[in-house]
């Protein structure tokens, strides 16, 4: 089939518009010589038109955005961005984004938000934001967003820690466990940490082992500039190092899923109620407020970023600790009525 004759717009251009492959393509030049041209080595294959990048699905924008970023994210990162796009705004990854509308965006926020977290529901949409800024930026979203909750996160207190303790002792598990309740370290910390990193005494913390999309484990720096540190190792954490069976490449020789499913297991064995790995974190930050610890010490110890993010999301405060303010705060008032 002949290519038609192009046709002069009122601005003074020429265009043709061509179906090929059932995508439509507008070629518009200034002359009508020059769009004919055109237009028929676009229509026999010499020449190649980039479609603009409205004209990609959302899917294809995700693809593309989560694939420019695979090199200088974490795998983990890069993992729950996988995650997002395969669970999230399904029925609007089909859509082009120049037909994309934000009634849409809220109708599947709106949606998702009645059986995820809020915390989720942001992450999500947040994600979709910073692919729209990058292939759409004239969309302006406006999306009505469910308000974060407080997290509600079981920290152990004192018995707590007595008996988790007590329960790991003499697992394969324990080391791991006694690294993130008395060293305060991440799981990915801990997967990472090897024998040469050890030098009188204190640890050097400088890698990390993520899992990537497949699960699979990868060698990475640490979180933030401020996780990599020196931590001392206790004695009795450094005898049970000294006393495994090899004494080369790395200390724990869990993946993350078998250090949480062992711990898990001991609990319920032992009648202590249910804690996450990364919760033992949270109390060590809690114990070091309860002993008085300034949050500059702190902060390094456990290789924050911020003293912000120590106060506002790590210092969890432990119950008897709570108990005992209660108690001189009601002892003062009390003694007020006398």
């Amino acid at each position: 089939m002949k290519v038609p004759e192009p046709k002069q717009t009122a601005a003074g251009k020429w265009k043709i518009q061509l179906r090929i492959g059932g995508q439509s393509i507008v070629v518009s030049e200034d002359s009508k010589r020059a769009c004919k041209a055109k237009a028929e080595a676009i229509k026999w294959g010499f020449l190649k038109v980039q479609s603009s990048p409205e004209e990609m699905t959302l899917e294809q924008a995700f693809d593309k955005y989560i694939e420019k970023r695979q090199a200088v994210l974490s795998p983990s990162t890069i993992r729950g961005y996988k995650k997002i796009k395969q669970n999230c705004f399904q029925e609007l990854m089909p859509v082009s984004l120049k037909t994309l509308r934000q009634d849409s965006i809220q109708r599947a926020v709106n949606k998702m938000a009645k059986g995820k977290a809020p915390k989720y529901v942001q992450n999500a949409h947040g994600l979709v934001s910073a692919v729209l800024k990058e292939y759409y930026p004239d969309f302006r979203l406006t999306t009505a967003l469910p308000s974060k909750t407080k997290p509600d996160i079981a920290v152990p207190d004192d018995e707590d820690v007595r008996q988790i303790m007590a329960a790991v002792k003499g697992y394969r598990v324990e080391i791991p466990i006694l690294m993130a309740l008395w060293m305060a370290m991440r799981v990915s910390e801990m997967r990472g940490a090897t024998f040469d990193c050890i030098k009188d005494h204190r640890l050097h913390i400088n890698k990390a082992i993520v899992d990537d999309e497949n699960l699979k484990p990868v060698l990475k720096n640490t979180k933030t500039y401020s996780s990599d540190r020196w931590v001392e190792i206790p004695p009795y954490i450094e005898k049970l190092i000294s006393e495994l069976p090899y004494q080369d490449g790395f200390i724990v020789d869990m993946s993350g899923a078998a250090i949480r499913n062992s711990f898990y297991r001991l609990l319920k064995k032992n009648g202590i109620q249910q804690f996450s790995v990364h919760s033992l974190r949270h109390a060590n930050a809690a114990i070091m407020l309860k002993l008085g610890v300034p949050n500059k010490y702190a902060q390094e110890r456990g290789g924050w970023s911020t003293d912000s993010v120590l106060k506002t999301v790590y210092q969890y405060t432990m119950q008897d600790k709570m108990a005992e303010i209660n108690k001189s705060v009601n002892d003062y008032f009390e003694d007020k009525q006398h």
